[in-house]
């Protein structure tokens, strides 16, 4: 008799595991916990800094802030927080870097309102880019003097003043050939004058103005012969004129004697054989930085620029002239004088031919 045979589970197969729904449901569920809970956050977020930026529940309340002479964005930020302008003066200082470029503050006294949002208040604060800043070189100002008015105004930062002066190229027919690479490189180029400039004008821009301007008066012919054509004529360079003229614009007491003046350094520098040196006080002070009496140490200083010990013009200008004194370095009045010194109060010099009269006069003027 046949019986059909029942298949016997395999007792060494191991049980087949069930997915845990429970776990996949837990895990979805801690998920979407995580993304409410971050979006909530972001939400608060957004919700208070959007009311700090745009000011939507803010009340109308002035408040009376001063904004300091150089103050940065992080400055600016702490003063606005203090007097409940804003809410978030890191989020302030991230505005402004992002909505910005180059952002300064306008110094001074100021009465905003507390429902002002930040567009508002920095429009009102900071100078814009297209702002423009009048800025006076008066003649006779060294390289260093002109870059410190510069930052003074916030034209420009010290590094991108410093690269320009060195390495800045300008399209300037009667600049000297090798200018070298040393910051004063551009000494007696850059024309004393009033200028205006916008506040997002490159340092490159605003020397190259003031290099044009140089180039502009040393050109003019319109009244009288261009100062170009007079050094040409008399066989100096430019260069050479220049430096006379940056000698003859600190050594005057007024522009009526700068002609006289310029004579007595054309005097020596044509008979060298008894007058080697130009002795000129002027461009020792350039080099020691001050414009007080000379020592005996100050005239021992060891600098090409010390015309008590080396021979004939120093390498450069010493500071950068006016046309007066560019005229009269082109222009030498005609004379027998070789010295001069101040009188007692300073107010004009005393010329003399010949040493014995010099020491005289030294003596009369030190009573």
């Amino acid at each position: 008799m046949n019986h059909s045979e029942q298949q016997m589970p395999n007792q060494n197969q191991p049980p087949k595991k069930r997915k845990k729904k429970s776990n996949s449901l837990l895990n979805s569920l801690l998920y979407l916990v995580i993304v409410l809970l971050v979006s909530v956050i972001l939400a608060s977020a957004i919700i208070v800094l959007g009311n700090d930026l745009f000011a939507l529940t803010k009340p109308d309340q002035e408040v009376h802030v001063t904004i300091p002479e150089n103050a940065t964005t992080g400055e600016v930020a702490t003063i606005l927080a203090d007097n409940g302008i804003i809410d978030h003066k890191y989020f302030f200082r991230l505005f402004v870097s992002f909505s910005t470029r180059h952002v300064k503050y306008n110094a001074g006294e100021y009465d905003l309102n507390q429902s002002m949002d930040y567009r508002e208040v920095l429009g009102t604060i900071r100078i814009s880019p297209n702002s423009v800043i009048q800025i006076t070189i008066p003649e006779g100002y060294s390289i260093e003097q002109i870059k410190e008015t510069i930052l003074k105004a916030g034209l420009s930062n010290e590094k991108e003043l410093t690269t320009a002066l060195k390495e800045a190229d300008f399209d300037c027919e009667h600049l000297p050939e090798d200018l070298g690479n040393d910051e004063n490189r551009l000494e007696g180029y850059l024309f004393p004058d009033t200028y205006e400039f916008y506040m997002s004008d490159s340092a490159e821009t605003i020397l190259g103005k003031m290099v044009d301007n140089f180039e502009t008066k040393v050109t003019d012919s319109s009244k009288r012969k261009a100062i170009v054509d007079v050094c040409a004529d008399s066989g100096m360079s430019l260069d050479e004129v220049m430096t006379i003229a940056s000698m003859i614009q600190k050594e005057a007491a007024s522009n009526d004697e700068m002609k006289r003046i310029s004579g007595v350094i054309y005097n020596r520098l044509n008979n060298t054989a008894e007058f080697p040196y130009l002795n000129i006080d002027a461009t020792i002070q350039y080099v020691c930085g001050h414009s007080g009496a000379l020592t005996k140490e100050d005239l021992q200083i060891d600098s090409p620029y010390n015309t008590y010990t080396n021979k004939g013009l120093p390498p450069g200008p010493i500071c950068n002239p006016g046309y007066a004194a560019i005229y009269a370095a082109a222009h030498p009045e005609d004379h027998n004088y070789y010295y001069y010194v101040a009188n007692s109060d300073g107010t004009a010099h005393i010329f003399s031919e010949t040493l014995e009269e010099h020491n005289a006069v030294v003596e009369e003027e030190q009573k």
